[in-house]
């Protein structure tokens, strides 16, 4: 139905059926001519059991987007214009192109700009962190950094290393400060290299070895035998003889030193 006062060219078909709405030169299928953001909407009642949804498909001078009516029209997809070609690309296998139409990984990204970073992942909550996550069959590992004001890993401004698969907080593998120091193990180093157990590289590059009684292989208290001092045995009478090579000897007990009045004779 057409009602009264339509605009002319509401509806237009033209020799080769091409349809033109509200234009009568239609270069496509379907042609949509307006003043302000050319849309189609796409809108599901709910006649057929289904919640109701719509979406709206637009574009204008800003962008082309697809808007989410029924979820507050919020834009979940716009692409700006001048986007280059092949922005994103999907192939046949399912592998996506940023950058490029022929994408050799699932995720593959290129740049011809030396100043442009092809990947950055950020949070905006300052108490929390961006971090990537590599995930394999058996383990899962994070990269990311901590916000100025992170508290769940206890990395603020800080670039780290976790084993996902470890419990809690003691996946935390490496961390690197914002001066350059490194912690392997611990989350607070405060030399430029220390490890957990408490070895640590100076400032002048100095390697100074852990310093724990738990560590030491040779110090278990079990296992510490008591020392005996060896004794020393001389004449009842008289002065003791000074101690000379001659004069001085071992008896069969390994804790007893015998000094001699007599000098042993014979060569030695």
């Amino acid at each position: 139905m057409i009602t009264a006062g339509a605009a002319t060219n509401s509806i237009f078909v033209d020799s080769t059926g091409r349809l033109g709405l509200r234009t009568a030169t239609p270069v496509l299928d379907v042609h949509v001519t307006t003043g302000n953001t050319p849309a189609t909407r796409l809108e599901q009642n709910i006649s057929g059991g289904f919640t109701a949804q719509t979406w709206d498909i637009a574009g204008n001078e800003a962008n082309f987007f697809v808007r989410d009516v029924t979820g507050g029209s919020r834009l979940p997809f716009r692409i700006r214009p001048g986007a280059p070609t092949s922005s994103i690309d999907i192939n046949a296998s399912g592998s996506v192109g940023i950058g490029t139409a022929s994408p050799v990984e699932r995720l593959h990204v290129v740049s011809s700009e030396g100043t442009v970073r092809p990947l950055s992942v950020s949070n905006t909550d300052a108490t929390k962190y961006a971090q990537v996550v590599f995930k394999g069959t058996g383990r899962e590992w994070a990269s990311g950094v901590g916000n100025a004001s992170e508290v769940a890993f206890g990395v603020p401004s800080k670039w780290f290393l976790f084993d996902a698969g470890a419990a809690g907080l003691t996946g935390m593998r490496i961390v690197v400060d914002t001066s350059g120091r490194v912690g392997i193990g611990t989350s607070n180093p405060t030399n430029p290299l220390q490890m957990a157990s408490g070895a640590l590289v100076t400032a002048g590059g100095v390697w100074t070895d852990a310093s724990s009684r738990a560590i030491k292989r040779t110090f278990a208290s079990s296992r510490l035998r008591k020392l005996t001092a060896p004794s020393i045995s001389w004449p009842p009478c008289g002065t003791p003889p000074r101690p000379t090579r001659r004069n001085t000897t071992w008896d069969s007990s390994p804790r007893t030193f015998l000094i001699s009045s007599r000098p042993r004779t014979g060569r030695r």
